[in-house]
């Protein structure tokens, strides 16, 4: 295990013992505060498409942000893991539409979209868990995101290398194989006792079907803050004391857009 890799999973020991400290009651009311912030961003205001994901756990909550989403109208894609660690994904149809995938995860119940579809997206939301200055982002090291990324940033050069279409077929890459995920990882609900960690830190009718996937090609003008050709704004979710000084990074990691957490936005300067 190289140096940096090293580091990496230290840090992800660290952060992971202090999200399984955090007593229920303060997580949810983080969940709660933790949705109210992402829905003021500009990014999800004017987006029709989000990408997102299902907490579990003690991650930073976001059932209620899925479902303030759906309500407004915004078409919400959630990941399925398939076999070989990649994610397909399907359109989020309400909480009763969530189904146990194993490992402690949930799965959205519809039709499979392929890979590619989150190309469809205006927004990203990314778990992780923690990011730095440069609006690098520590993930759980499964590499699942990783493939996200870098399928999004060869959507932005207009290829298409997965055949993964929108429309409700069916993923033409592997199986099933657990469910709405983190890279193969369950969830990280352990214990009670000590607290969130604390560093610095509209209503719409709704609308059905995903947005055909953006290339570099797009050239309708975007909503007022929605993100422009050059890709999908990528938001990690996190809460206040994940926002560090400096993260561990390889040359594969992307910066994200901003951050996110119950109390403030941050955002980072483009790489």
């Amino acid at each position: 295990m190289g140096s940096d890799q090293a580091r990496k999973a230290a840090l992800r020991r660290t952060l992971l013992a202090a999200r399984a400290a955090v007593p229920r009651g303060e997580a949810e009311a983080a969940a709660r505060r933790l949705a109210r912030r992402a829905l003021e961003l500009p990014e999800l205001a004017g987006a029709r498409t989000v990408a997102a994901y299902v907490s579990v756990g003690r991650e930073p909550g976001t059932r209620e942000l899925l479902e303030a989403l759906r309500a407004r109208g915004t078409a919400v894609l959630l990941p399925v893991l398939l076999a070989d660690d990649d994610l397909d994904w399907a359109e989020y149809g309400g909480p009763d539409a969530l189904r146990p995938a194993g490992r402690g995860l949930l799965e959205p119940a519809g039709p499979r979209l392929g890979p590619g579809a989150v190309r469809a997206a205006d927004a990203v939301l990314l778990p992780g868990l923690a990011v730095d200055g440069r609006g690098l982002r520590l993930g759980r090291g499964g590499g699942s995101y990783d493939r996200v990324l870098a399928r999004l940033a060869v959507g932005v050069d207009g290829e298409d290398g997965d055949g993964g279409g929108v429309g409700g077929g069916t993923a033409g890459a592997g199986g099933a194989g657990g469910g709405s995920a983190r890279g193969g990882r369950g969830g990280d609900d352990a214990g009670v006792g000590g607290g969130v960690p604390d560093g610095t830190g509209r209503a719409g009718a709704r609308r059905t079907g995903v947005s055909p996937p953006r290339t570099g090609a797009d050239t309708g003008a975007p909503p007022a803050g929605a993100p422009s050709a050059a890709g999908p704004a990528l938001v990690v979710l996190l809460y206040d004391g994940e926002v560090l000084d400096h993260v561990p990074a390889e040359p594969h990691d992307r910066p994200v857009t901003a951050a996110v957490t119950p109390s403030a936005v941050h955002r980072f300067p483009p790489p």
